[in-house]
């Protein structure tokens, strides 16, 4: 997956996250919780990644990683 798309993927997932955090009454803690929910789903919509998408074979395990701070 080329740096482009990393980007958007985890664009989508920030959007989506913040979504679900705020459908939950907006709770303390926890950001993990709709992160990886929102990552799931997003990759049930388009599938699972193949290797071939990324540059490197560390990316696959480590895409959650780049979670920071959700920013309006």
């Amino acid at each position: 997956m080329n740096r482009q798309a990393q980007d958007m993927f985890h664009n989508e997932i920030e959007k989506l996250s913040y979504q679900l955090w705020e459908e939950r009454g907006r709770p303390f803690g926890s950001p993990e919780e709709d992160w990886f929910r929102a990552e799931r789903e997003l990759l049930r919509e388009v599938g699972p990644p193949s290797s071939s998408q990324f540059d490197s074979p560390m990316e696959v395990p480590f895409l959650s990683l780049r979670m920071g701070p959700v920013t309006e």
